[in-house]
């Protein structure tokens, strides 16, 4: 069935609010519904756009029949947007993976892997891949990838990118509680890894 961005419910993982929440938001104002999605139960207090609402649990709490997930330091931009209005006029799939691009010092990298981001609201659950990077579960079937990428502006202090695995800590207990222990450890073991590596390719091609 065709669908169009109107039936897109963007969820907006936080995990510090502020300016960065701020920028999400409005990079998805083209969604039929916005929610924000607040693990930590930190920012609540924290006002929201018009039309924008707090939530536990996305599938639960938004109508329309997409969900795209989206971490508040990252950016859609209207290459994305038009890639997803594409997916929906002619849907061959429930879900589709969205790679990554990171943005730091000046320096591009495209990250090979591409979590689920966008997927059909029924039966669909936020689940945590290696290293603590948030997709949607969508069940069987297959995930196509999307042609254009989410940008991700690299955490700038050590304090940001401790509040991001902080929340993304959260979701693992609270949207998934079957996720055991070993299970989070492993991934921060792997997340810490990734952000090492990361860090270590940007400041090897940072120019001098």
């Amino acid at each position: 069935m065709t669908a169009s961005l109107a039936d897109v419910a963007a969820v907006v993982l936080a995990s510090r609010g502020g300016a960065h929440l701020a920028s999400a938001l409005d990079g998805v104002a083209w969604a039929g519904e916005r929610i924000v999605l607040d693990p930590t139960g930190r920012l609540g207090a924290e006002p929201l756009p018009d039309g924008v609402r707090w939530a536990g649990e996305p599938a639960e709490a938004a109508r329309a029949a997409w969900l795209l997930l989206v971490e508040e330091h990252e950016a859609v931009r209207p290459s994305l947007v038009a890639a997803i209005a594409s997916a929906l006029e002619a849907p061959g799939a429930r879900a589709y993976r969205i790679a990554q691009e990171v943005i730091a010092f000046g320096t591009t990298l495209r990250l090979r892997h591409a979590p689920v981001r966008l997927a059909r609201r029924d039966g669909v659950r936020l689940r945590l891949r290696t290293g603590l990077t948030p997709e949607l579960a969508a069940g069987g079937g297959r995930a196509p990838r999307l042609p254009e990428r989410l940008v991700t502006n690299a955490m700038p202090t050590l304090a940001a990118g401790s509040a991001r695995l902080f929340a993304n800590n959260a979701c693992a207990s609270s949207a998934s509680p079957a996720i055991s222990s070993r299970t989070i450890n492993r991934s921060r073991v792997a997340g810490a890894r990734c952000a090492v590596f990361i860090f270590r390719r940007l400041r090897q091609r940072r120019p001098s």
